[in-house]
């Protein structure tokens, strides 16, 4: 009897749900889709490896040998889970795509794009907006994992006076020009400019 694998995740496209189906197929395992808690249900007696989800998902998989997060937390997950099963997560997934989207909505903001928008969606073509730059600007990052490591690598290229990573510890981390403890934050704000 073939093992059956559940994705539960709507942000699917076409050709990666036949990528999907094709790798299963080839590991003899069947595949299910869904996007809630209400598709999913229906193929959760028969199911041994789900995908994403909640953690009521796992309490009604009898089968269920492992289960991955799409995200990196997984404290929700553990009070269900069986001993025997496995539980990974998605830790390290998403910090080239979190990265990027902040420097994009850090440009937006220090360029006045949403005001730019606004008007020229009238057909009105207003000049003399304050614009900032990033050059020269402090920025403290909370954070110093996956996301803030990959956004401190990015934003380094725009030239920022400095990057302060603050983290639980305050342990150092690469490419940080300094690290401090989250206690520490009162401290550190009066001297940020941008705040991610």
């Amino acid at each position: 009897m073939k093992e059956n694998v559940l994705a539960v995740i709507n942000t699917l496209t076409e050709e990666q749900i036949s990528e999907l189906r094709e790798v299963c197929r080839q590991a003899d395992y069947a595949f299910n889709l869904a996007i809630n808690y209400e598709q999913a249900s229906e193929h959760l007696p028969e199911t041994s490896i789900i995908y994403g989800g909640s953690a009521k998902l796992i309490a009604n998989a009898p089968k269920l040998k492992w289960f991955h997060s799409l995200s990196a937390g997984v404290n929700t997950y553990i009070p269900v889970l069986k001993d025997e099963t496995i539980l990974t997560n998605s830790s390290g997934a998403f910090g080239l795509s979190i990265a990027e989207h902040t420097i994009m909505v850090i440009l937006m903001m220090l360029r006045q794009m949403p005001l730019y928008q606004k008007y020229t969606s009238q057909h009105q073509w207003k000049k003399g907006f304050p614009q900032e730059s990033i050059y020269g600007k402090r920025i403290t990052v909370l954070g110093t994992g996956n996301i803030g490591s990959c956004f401190a690598e990015r934003v380094r290229g725009f030239k920022p006076s400095n990057i302060i990573g603050v983290n639980r510890s305050g342990r150092q981390a690469d490419l940080f020009d300094a690290c401090m403890p989250v206690e520490k934050l009162d401290e550190i704000l009066p001297q940020t400019d941008i705040l991610v």
